[in-house]
């Protein structure tokens, strides 16, 4: 099988369904968030590339640059999914860089939403690549 930035979705869930149950282990949460994120991110980079000419400037955040093009598309699917990705983005950067203890913030249903978010764009992506 070829590989897609949404295997990293299934690494994702692979991540939060093997941990040892007995012990929430906020690693594997953090890190499924992360994989989440980087799915949905580059498939929405690379349709913007294939489709719409995106082209990354050499200035600035990439991230920043995909949300920007796709704030400003005027195709207004596209347009919508601005949101999830930056709302999935601040949780990608939370569980990289902020040290929260696993109270409720890093934990499986944490997870689990921003599996369901990169899906969610995920499957607006591929809707909008056929338009």
């Amino acid at each position: 099988m070829m590989f897609t930035w949404e295997h990293l979705i299934d690494v994702a869930e692979d991540l939060i369904n093997c941990h040892d149950q007995a012990i929430e282990d906020e690693a594997y949460f953090r890190s499924a968030i992360n994989r989440a994120y980087y799915g949905a991110h580059k498939s929405a980079h690379d349709l913007l590339e294939a489709k719409y000419n995106f082209v990354d400037s050499g200035k600035g955040n990439i991230h920043a640059q995909v949300l920007n093009a796709l704030r400003n598309h005027p195709d207004e699917g596209l347009k919508r999914l601005y949101w999830n990705l930056n709302a999935l983005r601040k949780m990608r950067i939370d569980a990289d860089y902020e040290y929260v203890p696993l109270n409720g913030n890093f934990n499986v249903q944490r997870a689990n939403t921003a599996i369901q978010y990169a899906r969610s764009i995920c499957k607006e992506l591929l809707d909008a690549g056929a338009r």
